[in-house]
């Protein structure tokens, strides 16, 4: 586990620092600061054009028609806008996941979430908007190459879409600490029992 948690090749969350925050007037409250999983920021030159919170259980796991992340059944509708180019990446990212679920497992930690962006690079119309290349690359490759080169260091993975070349996907895992409390037996024994066993995602 500690092994699968160390790779640079795991998709396990990056942790950058714990910190315990006490105020005079009230409780000390504990905080963990992990790496933002898209790197993305407002008005950058990548834009997460949809996210995806897909956690593999079907139970209250659809958004539309509401605004937000979309969840499991959404993927599923959109499943050919989700499919990678390149087989192999995204075979090796499946085997990846499976490792690090399994030190996950090993720990008694459960009910994480693999989230999911549909991402592009974007130029922004300005008085620089001739400017557009670089070393007479598109400065939009160039973004995407730059985000990409990223990616590892912040515990994701960047796969080129298959059906538009502009666009790719961002993966990593998240929300990844919580344990097998009697809080969770008691999901999984209760909501387990009225939306079926296998159509929740709090089980051991």
């Amino acid at each position: 586990s500690a092994a699968a948690a160390a790779d640079r090749a795991s998709l396990l969350p990056r942790l950058l620092g714990a910190y315990t925050v006490t105020p005079a007037d009230g409780p000390a409250t504990h905080w963990l600061v992990m790496a933002n999983t898209f790197g993305a920021r407002p008005g950058g030159a990548v834009r997460v054009r949809r996210c995806y919170d897909l956690k593999g259980s079907t139970a209250g796991r659809k958004t539309r028609p509401k605004p937000g992340t979309l969840k499991d059944m959404d993927a599923r509708d959109d499943a050919a806008a989700l499919a990678c180019f390149d087989g192999d990446a995204a075979r090796e990212t499946v085997r990846r996941l499976a490792v690090d679920s399994e030190a996950l497992m090993e720990l008694g930690l459960l009910d994480y979430s693999l989230l999911v962006g549909v991402c592009d690079a974007k130029v922004n119309p300005g008085p620089l908007a001739p400017l557009r290349t670089i070393a007479g690359w598109p400065r939009r490759r160039v973004a995407a190459w730059a985000f990409k080169r990223r990616a590892a260091a912040r515990g994701v993975r960047a796969l080129a879409s298959k059906r538009d070349r502009k666009t790719f996907l961002v993966v990593g895992l998240i929300d990844v600490l919580q344990p097998w409390t009697l809080a969770k037996r008691l999901e999984f024994a209760c909501r387990g029992a009225i939306r079926g066993w296998r159509a929740i995602s709090a089980v051991p």
